[in-house]
């Protein structure tokens, strides 16, 4: 992937999860707001254990998932299925990369204060809030991909002293 399509596809998930954020702090009842909640509270001791960059992934995307889908907009389920996809892999390598460069436990607390931000954001029916938060956390992941493609470029393309 070239450094111009991984910021085209994070442009994209940028204006599809912000669009998100807005249709659920209007469309989503309390009820399913808490819910949302419970889940993501059952899920941060296992977060906060795993050390297996795929899992840790897959419990994002289902966090972002259950967000969409509280859109009740399928069509926008369906792109931003289609966005982790294709970004699947950039973030795995970000993941991988990066997780040795910045302690752990701070880059999960930044990840899960972001989600705990914006959840609570959507409960309190603050859409401003929710999509500037929403739209920070994204960019600041794809500024971390970027960085951490540019040093597995690296590491492939330049030979180790």
């Amino acid at each position: 992937m070239s450094p111009k399509l991984i910021l085209d596809l994070y442009e994209a998930r940028v204006a599809i999860e912000t669009e998100i954020v807005r249709l659920v702090c209007r469309r989503a009842s309390d009820e399913e707001l808490q819910d949302l909640m419970e889940f993501l509270k059952s899920t941060e001791p296992d977060y906060d254990s795993c050390e297996d960059p795929m899992e840790l992934l897959s419990m994002d995307e289902a966090y972002h998932m259950r967000i969409a889908a509280l859109s009740q907009s399928n069509e926008l389920v369906r792109i931003l299925e289609n966005l982790n996809d294709r970004v699947r892999y950039i973030r795995l390598v970000d993941l991988k990369y990066l997780r040795g460069k910045t302690p752990v436990s701070t880059q999960e607390e930044a990840q899960l204060s972001a989600h705990r931000v914006v959840l609570t954001a959507l409960i309190n029916r603050d859409e401003d809030k929710a999509v500037s938060t929403m739209r920070h956390h994204i960019e600041r992941r794809r500024d971390e991909a970027t960085e951490a493609v540019r040093i597995a470029y690296s590491q492939l393309y330049v030979p180790a002293d």
